[in-house]
């Protein structure tokens, strides 16, 4: 402001002053709300926002938290001081503020009775949806600073914005302890299970490698057939259970590389041969040349592959039909995956991709994480996943593939 304008508001001194004041007071809290949203780590970001408070506000600042169970006083988040750190200063104030109640409602008290050093003390309870996590406590050491409604209702509003910080960061902690629990729980159990299953495995084979001139007991190898096919069931679900774990933590593997997609989805296709003819199902499969490489983890497109078909083989009805196309597109690769089943409502799309969802109508047994898995193994790749209706005609299950290298693109046609 120039010297003739301060001349001007010279009988306005008051009323600059409360700008001024007000302006500060605003930078103090966009100061405290970017300390306290840079990281989520609350104890760090407290401790850097309580210094923010000094001296401007106080001369003592303090934030005691307490414990998210017992709710027992259980740690000092941070204290700042305007001069030089004297604790048995910070300790006092809060002794003072508590007696007066700081720890379930705002006070302010002006005098502190039994205390030399401070002059004025405010106390903010910090809440977050009931829940009390502790306080805020300011001190004045300086008898010519004495706090007012004014920073009564500044030291409210910083007091709401550590409290949201605390909660946020807490609810974050509590996920991710949840979420490594979880994890270790699937580990453990995916580890036992798949010990008494390999063994199964492993004698269910020896059984059905056993000549036929020398079966003891007619039937054997079916039996044994019959035990194989549910130990790969189960290590299927196990797998799948593993699967859904990484994408919900967001670090599901994938050893991305060029790879001829021809190759990927024949070893697909192949897999699923012996279920579409116990159904008697044409299975038409249009493979791209091999000189069509995409960006891809073979391994998990097969499994995407393999997920697709295994829905497609269920819900077509036997004598159906299921094709596996791979064709260009304006994003890359697009391969499809379609089916003569009974089709798809149109109000169970949004649903398809969820966990654990199943179709309503469908009697199936299953885990219900095949789409979901295929979603996160297609976006982990960068591409995209959907589904086409075809109202009475089945549906089009399509994904799309970073195209590397591209030659030709003429695919070839073959029944299976």
């Amino acid at each position: 402001m120039s010297d003739d304008l301060r001349e001007q508001a010279a009988p306005s001194d008051p009323w600059l002053r409360a700008v001024e004041r007000d302006l500060a007071e605003q930078r103090l809290l966009a100061d405290i709300s970017a300390t306290l949203g840079a990281s989520l780590d609350y104890r760090v970001t407290v401790a850097r926002a309580v210094a923010r408070a000094v001296p401007f506000l106080a001369d003592v600042c303090v934030v005691e938290a307490f414990d998210a169970r017992s709710g027992a006083l259980a740690e000092r988040l941070g204290v700042a001081f305007a001069g030089p750190d004297d604790h048995a200063l910070a300790d006092e104030v809060v002794r003072a503020a508590r007696r007066e109640g700081c720890d379930e409602r705002t006070v302010l008290v002006r005098v502190p009775s039994g205390s030399t050093r401070v002059a004025s003390i405010i106390g903010v309870p910090l809440v977050s949806q009931g829940t009390a996590m502790g306080f805020l406590v300011l001190a004045a050491t300086d008898l010519r600073r004495r706090y007012d409604e004014a920073h009564l209702a500044l030291a409210e509003e910083i007091a709401r914005r550590l409290s949201l910080a605390i909660a946020n960061a807490r609810l974050h902690e509590k996920a991710e302890l949840a979420n490594r629990r979880r994890q270790d729980v699937l580990a453990m159990v995916s580890h036992d299970l798949r010990s008494p299953l390999n063994a199964i495995l492993f004698v269910a084979q020896s059984m059905m490698r056993t000549p036929a001139e020398e079966d003891r007991r007619k039937g054997d190898r079916h039996k044994a057939e019959i035990v194989r096919r549910c130990a790969e069931r189960m290590d299927r679900m196990i797998q799948d259970l593993l699967d859904m774990s990484s994408i919900e933590a967001g670090h599901l593997s994938v050893d991305v590389r060029s790879t001829a997609l021809a190759p990927v989805l024949k070893e697909a296709v192949e897999a699923s041969i012996d279920a579409a003819d116990a159904k008697r199902q044409r299975l038409e499969v249009r493979l791209p040349p091999e000189s069509l490489v995409v960006a891809c983890d073979g391994y998990r497109i097969i499994q995407v592959v393999s997920n697709l078909l295994s829905n497609a083989i269920k819900f077509t009805p036997a004598g159906g039909a299921i094709s596996v196309t791979a064709d260009p597109g304006p994003d890359g690769a697009v391969v499809r995956v379609t089916d003569t089943g009974p089709g798809i409502p149109e109000s169970s799309v949004p649903h398809l991709f969820q966990r654990y969802w199943r179709a309503p109508q469908t009697t199936s047994k299953g885990t219900g994480l095949g789409l979901f898995i295929a979603k996160g193994i297609i976006e982990a790749h960068g591409g995209s996943i959907g589904v086409e209706l075809r109202p009475g005609f089945g549906a089009s299950f399509y994904f799309t593939l970073r195209v590397v290298a591209r030659e030709g693109f003429e695919p070839s046609t073959f029944g299976l």
